[in-house]
């Protein structure tokens, strides 16, 4: 009890001492800072007003703002129309109807070959002869008989009626030699008749032949034209069809090059137009965001500026009232014996032993170095007992060394 009671005696007198000295310090800090103050705030007020006019020169020079893509031209005039490039090649096809050949020339007309062969008829009963000689025979021996019966009436005396008689049998006898010449002569002259009418059929078949032959060659001569001139004229007709095809096909075709040539174009036109636009009005954009931009950097300048000197201007007068009160609540601690000893208001902290009541003694400096230059040495208020240390108004803990083991120091 008597060592602590020691310690507190001898804390309490260096602390004395060191408030003595310390008031000394003060006093003299205060005014330094004070006059520190007051040359910051005159600093801060030439500083700003350099800092304006930089400011105002800086903005009276700045680059004007530029639309990036104000140089975009409209392509859409190099796009060309390229349907042109295509021929029609209907043209290249010709009409071969032309070297369908009319064959019907080379059918010639046989009718000529037929020849009438009923010249060589001839009738063979038209000239048959009577066989007179039996008939001139029996009429001489009729006469004979006659002149032999005469001989003999006369030699005998017979009378003239038997003479008369054998007169009409020689008569009757040349009228049947008569009659016997002309039957041969009628049966002659009907199978000279009978024989015309078989020359004349004969004759009159080989002319209905002929006229058959020659009407038969025609008619075949006449389908053979007919045939060919409908070959020809198939031909003619589906080369026709076959030209015509092509050219609806080509026309068709060149048709639709043109349209898909004159659709691309248009729709590149819309499409450069559309980009244009699209251009124009990110160039508007660009321009109203860049100048926006800059409006806000000088609001944020100004504004920051202002805070500035708003700010330098409160910082100079709080320090300058600071200074008078950190001298005043200085001198007033350092009576009292309280000294700052919050951990919040120190710096480059280290543990440099233990005071005989356990306490941690550390070395430290002051982060405002109105509580002081240098390196201290003495405690850290959160780890000592309460009943030493006192808030004070300002928020920080204030630390009666006279109650503690622990000598406070600058060392």
């Amino acid at each position: 009890m008597s060592v602590i009671i020691s310690s507190a005696v001898g804390a309490a007198a260096t602390a004395l001492a060191v408030g003595a000295t310390a008031a000394g310090v003060v006093a003299i800090g205060t005014g330094a800072n004070m006059y520190s103050a007051t040359k910051d705030a005159k600093n801060a007020a030439r500083a700003a007003n350099g800092i304006q006019g930089e400011i105002d020169y800086l903005e009276d020079n700045r680059q004007q703002i530029i639309n990036p893509y104000e140089g975009i031209t409209d392509l859409s005039g190099m796009m060309t129309d390229l349907s042109g490039l295509k021929s029609d090649l209907s043209g290249t096809q010709s009409d071969i109807s032309g070297m369908a050949v009319d064959l019907s020339s080379m059918a010639t007309d046989l009718s000529d070959l037929i020849t009438d062969t009923s010249g060589g008829i001839s009738n063979p009963m038209a000239n048959l002869s009577v066989a007179t000689a039996a008939a001139e025979m029996q009429a001489e021996e009729a006469d004979i008989a006659l002149a032999n019966t005469l001989d003999m009436l006369s030699a005998t005396g017979a009378s003239a009626g038997g003479a008369t008689a054998l007169a009409q049998a020689a008569l009757q006898s040349k009228k049947g030699v008569a009659a016997s010449i002309q039957g041969q002569e009628k049966a002659n002259a009907d199978s000279a008749a009978r024989g015309e009418v078989r020359v004349q059929d004969t004759k009159m078949r080989e002319q209905q032949r002929i006229q058959n032959a020659e009407f038969g060659e025609a008619s075949r001569i006449q389908n053979l034209e007919i045939s060919e001139a409908g070959r020809i004229q198939n031909i003619e007709m589906g080369e026709a069809r076959r030209m015509q095809n092509i050219e609806m096909s080509e026309a068709r075709r060149m048709q639709d090059v043109q349209f898909g040539e004159a659709s691309r174009v248009q729709q590149f036109g819309i499409n450069e137009a559309a980009r244009i636009q699209q251009v124009g009005m990110q160039g508007e954009m660009f321009k109203y965001a860049e100048q926006d931009r800059r409006e806000m950097q000088q609001l944020n300048r100004a504004s920051s500026e202002l805070l500035g000197f708003q700010a330098a201007e409160a910082q100079a007068n709080a320090n300058y009232a600071g200074a008078i009160g950190a001298g005043v609540g200085a001198l007033g601690n350092i009576a009292g014996g309280l000294i700052g000893s919050d951990r919040r208001l120190k710096e480059n902290i280290k543990l440099i032993g233990k005071s005989s009541s356990g306490l941690n003694i550390y070395s430290f400096e002051y982060i405002n170095k109105l509580f002081g230059e240098g390196i201290w040495q003495g405690v850290m208020s959160d780890e000592i007992p309460q009943e030493a240390v006192e808030r004070n108004k300002d928020g920080y803990d204030r630390v009666d060394y006279s109650k503690l083991d622990v000598e406070f120091k600058n060392i």
